[in-house]
């Protein structure tokens, strides 16, 4: 298990210039931008405007702002509510709409031929235990409240990573994500 600090993450422009993007996690590491298995991260997304396209990825979105996010997926207007997902290919044509204040929002992309991948959101009361597989990432995203893995304070947006069979206690009260990769 490790903990991704969001304070020791760097900002990177989208590929399409279109946006910024700060990355959780990557696999292959050096793969940034590039062809990877997987990529965890949190866009910010400041006007209207298009998508980055992602041929052959399968991409998960969790809007993580007051108001949720409105999209155009294929020319067909989709309103997702704060810490919904949407689900939708990377070759998709995917525009942000209506944008008047910045968003950001939680992505999860998976190339096709290495697996697939989920994403939700999860309240935890007190205490709640994410069970991992081995061979499986499981990453859990702070998303608000007050919340701790291991004695660890996690801050919004901190993330903690695992590809271990193991259970993780996340202690408190607020909100989290799950994000699990699956190889195929």
């Amino acid at each position: 298990m490790r903990l991704l600090a969001r304070s020791g993450r760097s900002v990177a422009p989208w590929r399409n210039g279109g946006g910024q993007t700060s990355e959780i996690a990557v696999a292959p590491a050096a793969s940034a931008n590039r062809e990877f298995d997987w990529r965890l991260s949190i866009a910010r997304i400041d006007r209207d405007g298009d998508f980055s396209a992602y041929p052959g990825v399968d991409r998960l979105l969790m809007p993580l702002s007051e108001g949720g996010l409105e999209l155009l997926v294929d020319g067909v207007r989709r309103s997702i509510p704060r810490f919904d997902v949407i689900r939708f290919p990377g070759e998709a044509d995917v525009s942000a709409a209506g944008v008047t204040a910045p968003s950001l929002d939680l992505n999860v992309m998976v190339n096709r031929e290495f697996g697939t991948a989920s994403l939700a959101c999860q309240v935890v009361e007190r205490v709640h235990l994410v069970g991992g597989r081995s061979g499986e990432v499981t990453a859990i995203i702070a998303l608000d409240g007050d919340l701790r893995v291991s004695g660890e304070r996690l801050e919004r947006e901190d993330a903690v990573l695992s590809d271990e069979a193991e259970t993780i206690e996340v202690t408190g009260a607020g909100r989290i994500a799950i994000a699990r990769v699956r190889p195929a």
